[in-house]
């Protein structure tokens, strides 16, 4: 039988603890691995993609600006760094990681081309709900509403894309 967290919360903490000594234990792994394998470029991405759990967003981002030199790391380097600048907050520069992102997927219609898009579109709704001039961020919720309609036409029912769009015209209207 499965206890819920609310009927346990000592077995949540202890949880929660563990989760965070085996993050722990990959961090200090994958450091070990990619200071032996400075070229494995593969291994900067799962320590990257692990320094960013830990919320050491700088020290992922060094990691994914040396693994996009991999061209087959490209794609996803560029959009973890998106990521990274989202969790810091620094929004134009996500969007511009984003762009690179998805102007490198060969097919936008595809499942990573919708979630790159996805994002892209986020940071644009972020940026603007961050933003001061109400012109600026007009246009960002004017850009945002146009990224997620580009995924509504080839997928409806992706994420919540007409939820977020339904949104985005109560926002833009607000600031209208």
């Amino acid at each position: 039988k499965v206890i819920a967290a609310g009927d346990k919360p000592e077995l949540a903490q202890q949880l929660a603890k563990k989760e965070e000594e085996v993050l722990l234990f990959k961090k200090d792994e994958y450091l070990r691995r990619v200071n032996a394998h400075p070229t494995d470029y593969e291994l900067k991405v799962k320590y990257g993609t692990i320094l960013r759990s830990c919320k050491q967003f700088d020290d992922a981002i060094s990691q994914f600006q040396k693994s996009v030199k991999d061209p087959k790391l490209k794609i996803v380097s560029h959009t973890q760094i998106g990521h990274c600048f989202v969790d810091k907050a620094l929004y134009e520069l996500a969007i511009g990681q984003y762009t690179l992102a998805i102007n490198a997927v060969s097919d936008t219609d595809s499942e990573v081309g919708k979630d790159i898009r996805y994002s892209l579109a986020s940071a644009n709704e972020l940026k603007a709900d961050a933003g001061a001039d109400p012109e600026k961020r007009k246009a960002d919720y004017l850009t945002a509403i146009d990224l997620f309609q580009l995924i509504m036409s080839v997928d409806i029912g992706y994420r919540d894309v007409s939820a977020r769009v339904d949104r985005l015209r109560q926002k833009l209207a607000q600031v209208s």
